[in-house]
């Protein structure tokens, strides 16, 4: 029968695999819901691996102040969950999850109230992944489809920071962003909010909306991206004057596409257009 475990840490050992630490008795299996509030804000450190387990819902609630799930991204929670994950957490709350063995975090949801809340996903597979606010890790691991959709009024309420993740789909309504590892991959980018600063990495296509900016300094995207910018959208691959590639560009009227570098090594598979297929000039904005 499913049951609703809610952390006590009773035994003050901080070890999730502990029996007694958990409200009613007994560490929490699959199909079980497990929730971390205010009854107690002490850190789980150990007996992490529980990637047999796939839970029904995970909350971190507001109450988990200065909390911590996991040692590090190293170390974290392993462990799958079937329904839905929601990680708040309160002032100083830090989680560190991977999705764990054969099963994914099917609907995991970040919305850590306190700008000093961090959240790093750390491997496994999540299919849908909503962000709204904190500062949340992509460190690794699949994701299907990543929704950023924070406080419109203050981007700077939520920061995303893409590593070694593979993301198929990243939607991108709100928050500033940061894709920074040689071994990141993006198929599918769509920005429509604030700042995405492309490091390293593969970005298959890209699509730009305004007041979205996309600051492209990668060398590591291979054939390159497949661009769209639409009305007053800016893409900016003018700042880094490392060689790179871009696939193709459609580009909308109004829409900035800064082409041009120091070194001049920014090369075109197929020129810019317009969206209805003229062709435009080399380098749009500068």
């Amino acid at each position: 029968m499913a049951v609703d475990k809610t952390w006590i840490n009773a035994l003050a050992n901080n070890d999730y695999a502990t029996a007694d630490n958990w409200s009613p008795s007994g560490v929490p299996v699959s199909t079980d819901t497990v929730i971390l509030n205010e009854t107690s804000s002490a850190p789980i450190l150990t007996g992490l691996n529980q990637a047999a387990v796939n839970l029904a819902n995970l909350y971190v609630q507001r109450g988990y102040a200065g909390g911590q799930v996991g040692q590090d991204s190293s170390n974290p929670l392993k462990i799958a969950v079937s329904g839905v994950c929601v990680i708040e957490g309160g002032i100083g709350t830090k989680v560190y999850l991977d999705a764990g063995g054969t099963n994914p975090i099917a609907a995991c949801i970040v919305d850590m109230k306190q700008v000093d809340g961090e959240c790093q996903l750390c491997g496994g597979t999540f299919t849908k992944t909503l962000l709204k606010r904190g500062a949340v890790t992509l460190k690794a691991g699949t994701f299907t489809t990543v929704f950023t959709s924070g406080d419109l009024v203050d981007p700077s309420q939520l920061s995303l920071r893409v590593l070694a993740a593979n993301v198929t789909n990243l939607y991108g309504l709100a928050g500033n962003g940061l894709v920074d590892s040689v071994s990141a991959i993006i198929t599918n980018l769509w920005w429509d909010m604030s700042d995405l600063t492309v490091s390293r990495g593969a970005v298959s296509n890209i699509n730009v909306r305004y007041p979205g900016r996309v600051i492209y300094n990668t060398p590591d995207g291979g054939a390159g991206p497949a661009l769209e910018l639409f009305p007053r959208a800016v893409f900016d691959a003018s700042g880094d004057a490392r060689a790179k590639t871009i696939a193709s560009a459609v580009v909308h009227d109004t829409a900035q596409l800064l082409a041009a570098n120091s070194a001049n090594n920014i090369t075109f598979t197929t020129g810019p257009k317009s969206p209805t297929g003229f062709a435009l000039a080399k380098y749009i904005g500068d």
